[in-house]
C-alpha cells in the first residue's frame, strides 16, 4: 500500500495577512514605533500604499509559512531595481502617483514588511520572522542635498515664465518645502488657522512626531501672501476642484515635473528637508537649534509652546531662510510674484 502524502494545512497568503494586519492597525492595535502610540492615520495611508504597490505585487500570492529570507533578499533587490516601479492612480483620492523604486524605497518597504512578519509571529501564524537579519540597502535619497547651483536651479524653475502656467498650489507648495524645511505632508495638509504670521511659526495640530510649533522664516510668509486662497476652503493649497473643501493632493506628481524642468536627479522632497537642515549646518547652528526648527521629536518646541518663540529659533529661522532664498533666486529681500491662475 502506497505511503499516504501528509495534508498540507491551509495558509494565509502574503497579502490576506497584509490585510489583517492593516485591519488590526485601523484598530489602533499596531503601536508606532517612536512613542508606543497607535499608528496615525497618515501612517496607515502610507503603509497602505507600500503594501499595495510593492509588497502585494511581489510577495501578495506566497505562502506565509513558505518564506524565506532568500525570499525577503529578492524582494529588496527586485523594489531596488525598480520592478514595480510605475505611475498609477493609487493614490489618495485617485490621485496619479508615482511608484518608484531605489535603495530608499527597498529599506523602508522592507522595514515596514518585516513588522508585518513580526506580527504574524504574534500572532502564531509563523514561528520566526524570515526578515530578521535581512541586509537592507544604504538609504542615499536622505542624504542627498542641494547645494549651491541646484537651488538656483531650482529657483529659475519655479519662478517666472517657468512657473507662470503652473499649478498655484504646486508652486507655493514646492516654495514652501524650500524655505521651510516642513515635511510633504506637513505642507500638503497645512491649514490657514495654523499660520501665525504675527508670531512668525506654524502651529501644526499634528506632524510625524505630535502637534509641533514650527519656527518660519520672512521669506516663507512672502510665499503666503502671495498664495491663491479659495473662500470657504481651510487649507493653504486648496483642492482643485471647485467646492471641495480639501487640501490639494498634487503636490508629489508636481514636484516630480519640476525637477526635470530643473534638471535635478535624485531630489525628493525629503531632500529639500535635508538640504534646509545642512544649510542651517552651514550656517553654524547647533544641532538642538537645527532639531527644534525642523520639528524634531528630540527638538526643544513642542506644542506646550503656546504663546512666542524664542526669539533665537526666531532669528534662526529667518536666518536659514533668507539663505536658502538667496541661494536659490541670486537676490534677498525681494518678494515673490506667485501665480494666481485659477
Amino acid at each position: 500500500m502506497p505511503p499516504v502524502r501528509p495534508v498540507r494545512r491551509p495558509s494565509l497568503t502574503v497579502a490576506q495577512l497584509c490585510d489583517q494586519y492593516m485591519k488590526a492597525a485601523e484598530k489602533g492595535l499596531i503601536l508606532g514605533r517612536r512613542k508606543n502610540r497607535p499608528k496615525k492615520a497618515s501612517t496607515i495611508e502610507i503603509d497602505r500604499g507600500r503594501i499595495s504597490r510593492h509588497i502585494k505585487p511581489l510577495l501578495g500570492n506566497k505562502l506565509v509559512i513558505d518564506l524565506t529570507r532568500a525570499d525577503i533578499t529578492k524582494f529588496v533587490r527586485d523594489v531596488t531595481a525598480g520592478k514595480t516601479a510605475r505611475r498609477d492612480r493609487s493614490g489618495k483620492n485617485g490621485n496619479r502617483v508615482l511608484v518608484t523604486g531605489g535603495a530608499g524605497t527597498a529599506a523602508r518597504t522592507t522595514g515596514f514588511l518585516g513588522g508585518i512578519l513580526t506580527f504574524a509571529v504574534d500572532e502564531g501564524i509563523i514561528p520566526t520572522n524570515p526578515a530578521q537579519g535581512v541586509k537592507l540597502p544604504a538609504d542615499g535619497v536622505r542624504t542627498r542635498r542641494l547645494v549651491a547651483d541646484e537651488y538656483r536651479a531650482l529657483g529659475k524653475a519655479l519662478s517666472g515664465d517657468a512657473a507662470e502656467y503652473d499649478t498655484p498650489q504646486a508652486v507655493t507648495g514646492a516654495w514652501l518645502l524650500a524655505l521651510t524645511g516642513c515635511r510633504l505632508g506637513e505642507i500638503s495638509a497645512l491649514r490657514w488657522s495654523e499660520v501665525d504670521e504675527e508670531g512668525q511659526c506654524f502651529r501644526l495640530e499634528d506632524s510625524k512626531s505630535g502637534p509641533s510649533v514650527r519656527p518660519i522664516g520672512k521669506e516663507a510668509f512672502d510665499v503666503l501672501r502671495k498664495a491663491l486662497r479659495v473662500p470657504g476652503n481651510p487649507y493653504v493649497l486648496p483642492a482643485l476642484r471647485q467646492g471641495a473643501l480639501k487640501h490639494y493632493n498634487g503636490l508629489s506628481g508636481a514636484w516630480v515635473r519640476f525637477m526635470q524642468r530643473a534638471e535635478l536627479e535624485g531630489v525628493t522632497p525629503h531632500t529639500m528637508r535635508h538640504s534646509y537642515a545642512s544649510v542651517a549646518g552651514d550656517l553654524g547652528f547647533a544641532e538642538s537649534t537645527i532639531a527644534a526648527l525642523l520639528g524634531h521629536a528630540a527638538g526643544t518646541v513642542t506644542s506646550r509652546y503656546v504663546h512666542r518663540l524664542d526669539s533665537v529659533l526666531v532669528a534662526a529661522a529667518n536666518k536659514v531662510a533668507s539663505e536658502v532664498y538667496r541661494q536659490m533666486t541670486g537676490e534677498s529681500g525681494k518678494v515673490l510674484e506667485m501665480p494666481r491662475r485659477a
